[in-house]
């Protein structure tokens, strides 16, 4: 009974996997198409088959390894923010994701900032994907709490490549007025290379800032 028990779990988080890759593949196909079709100097029937060919092939490669990213990123928990991390299992987060912030907050949140900036990283933690995001509680962080100086709260804390990049001590280092959308957030992490677009800023993605400023 165990091991039949152990095969099915194993046939679900299969399947789960799979199936998120052929969702990824066709996501990923789609935004494909638009960028070949944009291209002047795609070959056509008239170039020979050789040329189609090779086209079909590079554009096979680009899907597989895009959705092989995107299956990767959900299995490492990328696609919403974690809560109830130790600093322990934070440390290795970042080493296993190559781009991770964490928010450190008081407990329960604290405020409203903290409470407006837990509903743009789930925006965020949605629409991108290269990103694994995270919510720390600081009082139960006290070894990273003291040696990052959190001293304004919250804070966000971003590791690249498993290091600390920068610490945003407030959100006054977003905004002065500690209120932004989630798309002027968005545009401060892709300009310190923590996303790899601004879709959310676009209105392509998780929550525009039109919508931002009607929730304010």
């Amino acid at each position: 009974m165990q091991r039949g028990g152990r095969g099915a779990t194993n046939d679900a988080v299969a399947a789960a996997v799979q199936s998120a890759v052929l969702s990824a593949a066709t996501s990923v196909e789609a935004s494909l198409d638009e960028q070949l079709s944009a291209l002047p100097s795609l070959p056509t029937p008239d170039d020979g088959e050789d040329d189609m060919a090779a086209v079909r092939a590079a554009r096979m490669a680009a899907l597989r390894a895009a959705a092989a990213d995107r299956a990767a990123w959900s299995a490492a928990g990328h696609g919403s923010v974690a809560e109830g991390l130790s600093e322990k299992e934070l440390l290795a987060a970042t080493k296993a994701s190559t781009r991770l912030v964490a928010a450190f907050v008081r407990p329960g949140g604290g405020n409203i900032y903290a409470t407006e900036l837990e509903a743009h990283l789930t925006k965020l933690a949605g629409a991108h994907l290269e990103t694994r995001f995270v919510r720390m509680d600081a009082e139960r962080s006290p070894f990273l709490s003291n040696k990052l100086h959190l001293r304004v709260l919250p804070a966000l804390v971003w590791f690249r490549g498993g290091k600390v990049a920068r610490v945003l001590h407030g959100l006054g280092e977003v905004d002065p007025s500690g209120r932004f959308t989630t798309g002027v957030l968005e545009a401060v992490l892709f300009e310190g290379g923590m996303v790899t677009s601004t879709v959310v800023g676009d209105g392509r993605g998780g929550g525009s800032d039109e919508e931002d400023e009607e929730d304010a």
